[in-house]
């Protein structure tokens, strides 16, 4: 089994959590938005936006879902998305947010599109010992470049996303800050090991 998956818990899908979950998910949408107590969905409005977003972003979860309105709300998604709601939280607001958060993590606006590919795998892996040592001093970053979650997946820290969370940015996000909170729980202090600029060792693979 992954180390990762021993240590550290994730949010369920809403394909497979409690609706109250979700319903909590959107009531965090609402605050973000503003939306005044007489314009607040009624509650077979709430129930519909529930089913609306279980539908349709399964795979999301409830992190994934703040993180696209916070995105949104932070006008992170360019010029294409009007994010105000004027005053309604409907299935129709919520669909283009999501919409523009999945255009975004493909587009030149995501911050993962924006990493040197051109680097042997060597010098990859000493810049992620050093953002990881940055970690441990507490120095954590918003966004880590997704070359750091292939180089994970290559070295077997991580097992593939699966799906569309293939193609977004969060549940990168997420698996990174996984594998250097593991190491932290289990007081590594470094990841891999070099002599003369050539890794000898991996601390997951050698702990597991």
């Amino acid at each position: 089994m992954n180390l990762c998956s021993q240590i550290i818990k994730v949010d369920p899908p809403f394909q497979s959590c409690k609706e109250e979950v979700l319903r909590q998910s959107l009531a965090y949408g609402l605050t973000l938005c503003g939306i005044s107590p007489q314009n607040m969905p009624s509650k077979l409005e709430r129930e519909v936006l529930v089913d609306f977003v279980k539908s349709n972003y399964p795979d999301y979860t409830q992190g994934e879902l703040k993180y696209a309105f916070s995105k949104a709300m932070a006008r992170k998604f360019g010029p294409g998305l009007d994010a105000k709601c004027y005053g309604s939280f409907s299935c129709e607001y919520v669909g283009r947010v999501l919409e523009a958060y999945q255009s975004w993590n493909n587009g030149d606006y995501s911050v993962f599109n924006s990493v040197l590919y051109d680097i042997n795998p060597n010098e990859l892996r000493e810049s992620v010992q050093h953002l990881y040592q940055q970690y441990l001093k507490g120095e954590i970053l918003d966004h880590y470049p997704k070359a750091i979650y292939y180089q994970f997946v290559y070295d077997h820290y991580i097992t593939p996303l699966d799906g569309t969370r293939a193609h977004r940015v969060y549940p990168k996000q997420m698996e990174i800050k996984r594998v250097f909170n593991t190491l932290a729980i289990n007081g590594a202090s470094e990841i891999y090991i070099f002599v003369e600029g050539r890794m000898i060792e991996n601390k997951i693979s050698s702990a597991s």
